[in-house]
């Protein structure tokens, strides 16, 4: 009876905190509702900093904006779960032994912080550190990765957050949202568990891949340039202006590499994106290297493992011909968020009033995903 109950109740519809991703340009949130194993995405917000706000000191005048803008956009409740990423938090990769005592749980974490103070790079006392644990493998040392972020940056997000006249109850790792996000994209595929899969965050000035065994990240790395990289390269290349070669890197995407043009065609909409896909092959041809330098680590690390699909988040993720570009140079599926939910059985769905791209929004939407509530459950 009890455990009736129980289960009835977990299938009630609730609405998650908000996931912030407070960025030096921009904040994103999301709040989605989650029913069982089903979420849906209900809200979806970019605030833009002025120019005399950008960075990460906090400023009245953008909290209190922010603020007003998430009453006005209809975000229900005040818990929000903001969320660091590269460089601002810092990522160690630790070989902790789990036998003996640190088999134990917290003599494991007590491990983990003296390792962080020894490698964490930020000087002692100063730090605020966390980590999780890796899968075994019998070929991989590295047994949890480790997180740290200086104290500053910590209560500088408090900050925001409190000035916005909401209350931050967590800061995590984006890489784990995104992690989160992708685990419920992935859930009820063949290979929803048994493979090594990634996340492609392409920033407005970093690209971030992090590699996920399962539900967990297992390896987060920077590729070097973002989207505005491209933008400026287009410029720069063609005499335009920013503004002129933004319109045309979204207009026109980049060419795919194995497509014949159509010779009837009378538009140059295929030469402008083949000038474009010559203008950022550079960009693109280091992403796809770090992208197979990685993987091969990871396999190699988890060598029973086979290598699955990629997931293009951020803003960058929207330019045309670059899923299909990428996923023939790899040789496995990169997709689109919004692509993945169209797929038969997807455990997420969008509000039908949100019109606009998820991909700017994927930190944020991740971040939503409380840790504890993103483990899938039987019915």
């Amino acid at each position: 009876m009890l455990a009736k109950l129980q289960q009835k109740l977990s299938q009630r519809a609730r609405l998650t905190p908000i996931g912030m991703d407070i960025g030096p340009r921009h904040v994103t949130a999301a709040q989605l509702e989650q029913q069982g194993d089903r979420w849906k995405i209900l809200r979806v917000t970019s605030l833009k900093r002025r120019e005399v706000e950008e960075g990460t000191t906090v400023v009245g005048g953008f909290a209190r904006r922010l603020g007003e803008t998430m009453r006005q956009a209809g975000y229900q409740g005040k818990n929000v779960i903001a969320g660091l990423s590269i460089p601002e938090l810092k990522l160690h990769p630790l070989d902790i032994p789990t036998r003996g005592d640190l088999a134990e749980h917290d003599k494991f974490c007590e491990a983990v912080n003296w390792e962080m103070d020894r490698v964490g790079g930020i000087e002692a006392g100063l730090a605020s550190t966390s980590h999780w644990r890796l899968p075994d493998s019998d070929t991989n040392k590295t047994t949890a990765i480790g997180a740290a972020a200086d104290k500053e940056t910590i209560n500088q997000t408090l900050q925001m957050v409190t000035a916005a006249n909401m209350n931050c109850e967590m800061i995590d790792a984006t890489a784990c949202g995104l992690t989160r996000l992708g685990s419920i994209l992935r859930r009820g595929r063949p290979d929803e568990t048994n493979t090594v899969w990634a996340i492609l965050d392409i920033g407005h000035r970093m690209s971030r891949l992090t590699l996920c065994l399962g539900e967990a990240p297992v390896l987060v790395r920077t590729l070097g340039h973002g989207s505005q990289n491209w933008t400026e390269r287009i410029a720069n290349s063609l005499g335009l202006s920013e503004e002129a070669a933004e319109v045309h890197k979204i207009d026109h995407g980049i060419a795919i590499e194995k497509e014949v043009p159509d010779p009837d065609s009378e538009s140059t909409q295929p030469e402008i994106s083949e000038m474009i896909l010559d203008i950022l092959r550079p960009e693109i041809d280091c992403i796809v290297n770090e992208i197979e330098r990685s993987y091969e680590y990871i396999m190699r690390c988890y060598p029973e493992r086979a290598a699955s699909g990629l997931f293009v988040v951020g803003g960058g993720a929207d330019l045309k011909g670059l899923c299909r570009n990428l996923t023939e140079r790899l040789g496995v599926t990169v997709e689109r968020i919004e692509h993945a939910m169209k797929k038969p059985g997807c455990m997420m769905t969008v509000a039908a009033n949100i019109h606009q791209s998820l991909s700017p929004f994927a930190a944020a939407i991740g971040l939503a995903i409380e840790p504890d509530k993103a483990e899938h459950t039987e019915a």
